[in-house]
């Protein structure tokens, strides 16, 4: 709910590059909860990762809705509701077998998911300065 409450402040500061400023700090929250020495901190680190969530599924409507005719931006906005839930189905399986081949700890998993979230933010952040030199 914080996430929610803060994203249209979040959103006026980051503009389209709110998702990356989302990868980033949900990186920061795993990082958090991952060097957690207490139950304190751990909640701290799922804090800072659902905020993170919140800024960048409304970005993610936000975006569709912009960028496409008015026609058109329900549609894409179901398909982009379902791929993410085909995402938040998969992606227990994905991480699961791709991190069990390197090591089956919970720390590495929020290690690599973290690295990847970090990853994404720099992916996204080209993508994003790359469409924005076309227009």
């Amino acid at each position: 709910m914080l996430g929610g409450a803060t994203f249209g402040f979040v959103n006026k500061i980051f503009k389209t590059y709110t998702f990356c400023a989302a990868f980033v700090l949900m990186a920061i929250g795993m990082f958090i909860t991952i060097a957690a020495d207490g139950i304190v901190a751990v909640m701290v680190g799922a804090v800072i990762v659902g905020c993170s969530i919140s800024w960048d599924i409304p970005q993610s409507m936000l975006s569709i809705t912009n960028d496409n005719a008015v026609a058109a931006a329900a549609m894409a906005c179901s398909v982009a509701h379902i791929g993410g839930q085909i995402g938040t189905f998969a992606s227990s399986l994905v991480i699961t077998n791709i991190t069990s081949l390197f090591g089956s700890t919970v720390s590495f998993r929020y290690s690599f998911t973290a690295v990847a979230c970090l990853v994404m933010a720099v992916v996204t952040f080209i993508i994003l300065k790359a469409i924005k030199a076309d227009k």
